[in-house]
Order: C-alpha cells, then sequence, then structure tokens
C-alpha cells in the first residue's frame, strides 16, 4: 500500500526486529548515521519519549517532518516541547553537543568551528528565548551549519508524503486519534 517503502525502511532499520529503533537504527534507516541533527530528529519522532521509535511513532514522525515548512522543521528539531521558543542557552547547549559529536571526524571540522561560534553566540544571550523569526535568522547567517539539517529533511522527506496521506485517511474514518 502507501507505506510500502516506510515500511520496507523501518523493517531494514529494525533488523533485529525488536519492534522499535534506537538511534542507530533509526539513523540506518535514512542513511543519516554521519548527520549530526539525526539525534535532534530521533527526539522529535520519540513521542512517547522511551528511547525508541516503534512502527506508529516511525509513521507519525513521518507524517509530521511531512507537514513542517524547511525552516519550521530545523526550528523544531530543537523545540521539542512545540512551545514555539527555545531558550538561547539550551539552544547553545545543543549546538555544543552536535559540535562534540564532530570531534574525531576531520570531514566535519570545519562544521565543529561553526556550531562553536554559534553556541558562544547564543551563550552570550543568556536567558533569553529563540523564536522562529529569530531561529530563521540564525540560519540565514550560518547555512553551512543548516546544511545537514536541510538534507535529513530531505531523505526522510522521501517517505514523508505517503505517511501524511495514510494519517489523514486514518483521522477521517475514524480509526486514530488526532
Amino acid at each position: 500500500g502507501l507505506l510500502s517503502a516506510a515500511t520496507q525502511r523501518y523493517g531494514v532499520a529494525d533488523g533485529e526486529r525488536r519492534g522499535g529503533l534506537g538511534l542507530q537504527g533509526f539513523a540506518r534507516a535514512f542513511g543519516a548515521e554521519n548527520n549530526v541533527f539525526t539525534p535532534l530528529l530521533f527526539r522529535f519522532f520519540d513521542y512517547d519519549k522511551s528511547g525508541s521509535i516503534g512502527y506508529r511513532e516511525f509513521v507519525l514522525g513521518l507524517a509530521a517532518v511531512h507537514s513542517t515548512s524547511r525552516e519550521k522543521f530545523v526550528f523544531r528539531l530543537f523545540d521539542q516541547a512545540d512551545k514555539a521558543t527555545v531558550p538561547a542557552d539550551d539552544l547553545a547547549l545543543q549546538f555544543k553537543q552536535m559540535q562534540r559529536s564532530c570531534q574525531g571526524r576531520p570531514q566535519l571540522a570545519d562544521l565543529a568551528d561553526k556550531l562553536q561560534r554559534i553556541g558562544v553566540d547564543l551563550a552570550g544571550l543568556g536567558g533569553s528565548s529563540i523564536m522562529l523569526d529569530d531561529f530563521k535568522a540564525l540560519m540565514t547567517r550560518h547555512p553551512r551549519v543548516f546544511q545537514q539539517a536541510h538534507k535529513l529533511r530531505e531523505q526522510v522527506g522521501t517517505y514523508s508524503a505517503t505517511a501524511s496521506q495514510v494519517i489523514a485517511k486514518l483521522a477521517r474514518s475514524g480509526n486514530m486519534q488526532a
């Protein structure tokens, strides 16, 4: 049916048939093992915050990616609570963690340097909060940093349109809670 490609991706990633994807399996599903944004996307998909992504969460996550603009998608990776704002300190910490994930990977040395600069800039904002428009400006000032996030969205987007259609059909039929 409509979800056969997404189901296949999930099945390949869940090769051990444990019924849930950990971070490594999730990254493998999209060929995103070396993408510094993958852990953030994993948390975005992990609705119940169990540390693994079941098939239902996988499909819901795909559908959510489809219904989100490119800029808002990247912002939502950081705004996990969907409050339309992220404390600058939290954002700085996330960039610092992403920077650490680049260590020992020479191909990401330039990215690590840019992540460090953004983290320092954000840390200087203190208790301020970053909203979507502020985040869009940050993305415009540092396009190289966000290239991997956009690539990840494209990789996931391959499967997200059909997931969105299935979710919409289930909602209309009353077979799914909104």
